[in-house]
């Protein structure tokens, strides 16, 4: 009986024994594997062009707003000089890595002026930008949430709101304020009357009619700031921690250039 014992512990100690080895093999070969996936996703991401690796590495850390900035100033002195890259990520390789998400590094809210694209004016390629484009431009609760849909998830941290002097908006309320009684349609004049308060602003400094629009223009981008932080609790939290910047810009449809605007005290 004591033999038959021993045999059966024997036997179960072996059991435990070779199950403990093949678990063991069995995570080396995982662990290997995975060693060599990596090196393979590695290897794949330093065969890809400089533009996308560099994009690659936004996966890992996003860019910062100040750098960001800086990104937008490269892009657009190369756009003013007639430099732009020859692929500023938009081939073949740069739409394969998309498939895997994005990770913009501004959201740019600007006009909707076939003028001022901002992906032009920034020599900027996919997923580098999140343009938001409507008449003003102006804040509404669509806005907000669009932006707040690529800014509150900590993958971009960057926000330009960016006008023109060329604004049809712009000039529709300069002229509504002259002439009250004029109107262009319901939806437009909606968007004008927000406006008014800007003209009234800018006309107490401004002395031509080219310098009032062009006041005018960057008086509505402050203003547009301002709406954002205050409809947003969200966006200012994150503004007040740092996290994020929210800027204004002015942009020159002759020349191309984009004038950042200092920050209000």
């Amino acid at each position: 009986m004591a033999t038959s014992n021993n045999n059966r512990v024997f036997l179960i100690t072996v059991f435990i024994f070779a199950a403990i080895l093949l678990l063991a093999l069995l995570l080396t070969s995982r662990g290997a594997s995975k060693y060599e996936e990596g090196k393979n996703e590695k290897a794949d991401v330093k065969k890809m062009p400089p533009i996308v690796q560099a994009y690659a590495a936004r996966t890992e850390a996003p860019i910062e707003p100040d750098r960001a900035i800086e990104l937008l100033k490269e892009g657009n002195k190369r756009y003013v000089t007639q430099k732009r890259l020859a692929d500023p990520g938009v081939g073949k390789e740069s739409r394969k890595f998309l498939t895997l998400g994005e990770w913009p590094y501004a959201v740019i809210l600007g006009s909707s002026d076939s003028r001022v694209p901002p992906e032009y004016l920034f020599d900027a390629g996919l997923g580098d930008l999140t343009v938001i484009r409507v008449l003003g431009p102006v804040v509404d609760q669509t806005i907000l949430a669009t932006i707040e849909s690529t800014m509150l998830d900590g993958k971009c941290r960057l926000l330009v709101v960016m006008g023109h002097k060329e604004s049809r908006a712009i000039r529709n309320a300069l002229n509504v304020v002259e002439h009250p009684s004029t109107s262009e349609s319901y939806h437009q004049d909606s968007v004008v009357r927000s406006l008014i308060p800007s003209v009234l602003k800018a006309r107490k400094n401004a002395h031509t009619t080219d310098g009032l629009k062009k006041a005018v223009a960057k008086e509505n981008v402050r203003a547009a700031v301002r709406q954002i932080q205050a409809g947003s609790g969200e966006l200012q939290r994150l503004v007040h921690s740092g996290k994020i910047k929210i800027v204004g810009a002015y942009a020159d449809i002759a020349s191309g250039e984009v004038e950042f605007l200092p920050d209000e005290d």
